[in-house]
Parts: structure tokens; C-alpha cells; sequence
């Protein structure tokens, strides 16, 4: 039992490093979400109709808010672009991810009836057996075993701790 533990803990744990490298990646990038970090400046020209008024352009826009600067010959001016009431056309800037990091960040965010799901699942379970199946690397009397039990121990509390705050 205890080779082939060791056998699947090593090959499972080689082909989860590639997972996790990806997954590590996108995690980082992610934290910086809030700011402009790793995102470039895209131009966007959409068309979205005529003779919305100001009020409207925002959510027509798929933004939140935007602020009006001023209105001006059919064509209303925001901080990041403007839009011609009288063509439907809307132009502006916004900072966003390159695709490749944009595709890679939706590991993250994605939901378990999405394609990508299964690989969430997929990536947790191995890591939970990796996690699981290190107990058997040692004998449970040796030294290592008892520090591998203490140090997850520690491990495991530090994660509820700051979780907690």
C-alpha cells in the first residue's frame, strides 16, 4: 500500500503542478484586481443605439455610473469616451486584461455549471489527495511523521485564523 501511494502521490502531484502553476498565476493577478496592474488600455466602439438619454447611457453601457461631463451638439462626453445620441455610437477606453490572462483569471469565477467547473473540482480533489496521501511518505512513528502532523496542524489553524479576520 505504501509504494503505491507513493507511486500515485508522485504522479498526481506532477500533473497537478501544471494545474497549480496556472491556477497560482491567475490567483496573483487576481488579487490585483482593484487596480491596473497586469491590464492595458482597450478601446471599445459599440453600437447601442440612438437618442439614449444620459441617465440611461451607463446602463446601457454595462457600467455602474459614469460621469457626464458635458452634453454637446448630440454628443454626450464621460470620463473614459463619448456617445453620439444622434448615430447610436458609443466610443471609449477601458482598462482591462490581456485575453490571455482574462481566460486564465476565469478559473477563478467560474461556477460549477460551466465548463471549467469540472476542472475546479478536478484541481481540488487532487489537491486534497496530494494533502492526504503525504501522511503515508513516513512511518506514523517517526519523527517526521509526528512533525508533518504538527506542522498541518499548524497550518490548518493558521488558514481559520485568518479567515477569521
Amino acid at each position: 500500500m505504501k509504494i503505491s501511494m507513493r507511486i500515485l502521490h508522485r504522479y498526481i502531484g506532477f500533473f497537478t503542478i501544471g494545474i497549480m502553476m496556472v491556477y497560482a498565476f491567475s490567483g496573483i493577478v487576481l488579487t490585483y484586481r482593484g487596480t491596473d496592474l497586469f491590464k492595458v488600455e482597450k478601446e471599445f466602439i459599440e453600437d447601442i443605439g440612438p437618442n439614449i438619454s444620459a441617465e440611461n447611457l451607463a446602463n446601457e453601457l454595462g457600467f455602474r455610473s459614469l460621469n457626464i461631463n458635458k452634453t454637446e451638439d448630440g454628443v454626450i462626453y464621460f470620463d473614459i469616451g463619448n456617445y453620439n445620441t444622434k448615430t447610436g455610437i458609443a466610443k471609449y477606453s477601458w482598462p482591462s486584461y490581456p485575453t490571455w490572462i482574462s481566460k486564465m483569471s476565469r478559473l477563478h469565477k467560474t461556477k460549477s455549471s460551466r465548463p471549467l467547473g469540472w476542472l475546479n473540482i478536478l484541481s481540488g480533489v487532487l489537491l486534497f489527495f496530494l494533502a492526504f496521501s503525504s501522511f503515508w511518505m513516513y512511518k506514523p512513528k517517526t519523527k517526521n511523521f509526528k512533525r508533518g502532523i504538527i506542522i498541518s496542524a499548524i497550518g490548518i489553524i493558521f488558514t481559520v485564523v485568518i479567515l477569521m479576520f
